[in-house]
């Protein structure tokens, strides 16, 4: 999906269904934005019955240690995802409310993790 943007101009991308993360599980649709300028990218779901969105940071702002900050009402769901910028990205995750259960990951480069959640940890 090619596109391109004039300085101080902003583009709206709809991304094509097959593409989408699902509820849950692991996929191979991460997407990979390149720019030889700095650009701001934010991803909001305008889904029927949606309200998310997030920033994408760049690749080199990345660090080790990362805290999933949600809001749950006790009739829906939030999600966290994670996507692997190289090859075996290695993930570990802590859901604190759940004693302590951990899942480690050995993810490949645009793979992408998601899992409903209500509280986690998560480092790299």
């Amino acid at each position: 999906m090619p596109h391109s943007c004039r300085l101080f101009q902003s583009a709206r991308i709809v991304v094509p269904e097959r593409l989408r993360t699902d509820a849950f599980g692991i996929g191979s649709n991460g997407i990979l934005v390149t720019s030889p300028e700095p650009i701001s990218v934010e991803a909001i779901n305008r889904a029927t019955g949606s309200c998310g969105g997030f920033l994408v940071l760049p690749i080199a702002s990345l660090d080790n240690f990362y805290h999933v900050v949600t809001w749950l009402d006790t009739s829906l769901f939030s999600q966290m995802g994670v996507v692997a910028t190289l090859d075996n990205t290695v993930v570990d995750i802590v859901f604190p409310r759940s004693n302590g259960v951990q899942v480690h990951l050995s993810l490949i480069l645009g793979t992408v993790f998601v899992h409903l959640v209500d509280k986690v940890q998560i480092t790299s």
